[in-house]
């Protein structure tokens, strides 16, 4: 099912520094005295709004699928991930069919700079990943060497069908990078869920030029936080799909946990070490009859 972890460093970014008279001077020739030696830097910090949202389409055909998935994503909501032109009012950043109260409309235009700026769009088949940025934290946080990735973990470790999207950024002085991935499916496929997951920690390797203009290549890790999801395929194990629905239907989830496969290889360190995973309080994606609400118990 839908799946979502995050490395463990917190989301607070260090921003930048200012100059301040440190409480202890050390001994100094005097050449070196006075107030530019006494200057010390220290760090401020800036916290950020993120959140990440996945969705698995059932899709009968291959056919490109992405101009009209914006624009229904972009309507939603009142149409408040639009961006509206500069030389228009913010009633146009919301669209026609936008429904809420003005105060509130105005108060996000406020909060965001105007809306959000969408970032380049990486798709490998069927993943696609999307990330926008307010337009105030794009003007004012210097977002700066975005870089596309994809790696294939299908048949041969080359088909699409399988595999991983990643853009990664930098905000301010921190690296952030963010994966959508689809790995293998199947109740019996556990092992090749986890090679899929090495593989592209393994591969994926971002470019960047340096000041110096250098080129770079940083690998997954390598960033100051990183988000990881997507469809894992990960499933309940041990229990029979009617103690599977008795818990749901009681919305107990936390019975299911000890049967998750994805959080007894985490604990058991065969993948994703490094990562933490937020409360799970929604029941299981998976699965579902075809174009219903209902759970597939066959």
């Amino acid at each position: 099912g839908m799946s979502t972890v995050g490395r463990t460093p917190p989301s607070n970014w260090t921003t930048g520094c200012r100059f301040r008279t440190p409480t202890n001077r050390l001994p100094t020739s005097t050449s070196l005295a006075g107030p530019l030696y006494r200057l010390c830097i220290q760090n401020s910090f800036q916290e950020l709004d993120l959140s990440l949202g996945g969705m698995a389409l059932n899709k009968a055909t291959a056919s490109p699928f992405e101009p009209l998935w914006l624009r229904q994503l972009e309507s939603a909501h009142g149409g408040l991930l639009r961006q509206s032109p500069a030389s228009t009012g913010f009633g146009d950043c919301v669209g026609d069919g936008a429904k809420g109260p003005a105060r509130f409309r105005r108060r996000w235009s406020k909060q965001t700079g105007g809306g959000f700026r969408r970032l380049p769009i990486v798709r490998l088949a069927g993943l696609l990943l999307i990330v926008y940025v307010s337009r105030r934290l794009y003007t004012r946080a210097h977002v700066s060497e975005i870089c596309l990735q994809s790696v294939p973990t299908g048949m041969f470790n080359v088909m699409g069908n399988k595999g991983a999207v990643g853009l990664r950024l930098t905000v301010y002085n921190s690296s952030m990078c963010f994966i959508n991935c689809h790995l293998a499916a199947g109740v019996a496929n556990k092992e090749r869920r986890i090679q899929d997951y090495s593989e592209i920690m393994r591969k994926m390797e971002f470019e960047r030029r340096t000041s110096t203009g250098e080129i770079q290549f940083l690998r997954i890790p390598e960033h100051d936080q990183l988000f990881f999801f997507g469809d894992m395929n990960y499933r309940i194990v041990g229990l029979t799909p009617a103690e599977n629905i008795g818990s749901i239907i009681r919305r107990t989830y936390e019975p299911l946990l000890k049967y998750d496969e994805l959080l007894n290889l985490r604990n058991s360190g065969r993948i994703m070490q490094s990562f933490s995973e937020g409360q799970i309080t929604f029941p299981p994606t998976y699965k579902f009859d075809i174009l219903t609400n209902t759970y597939c118990l066959t």
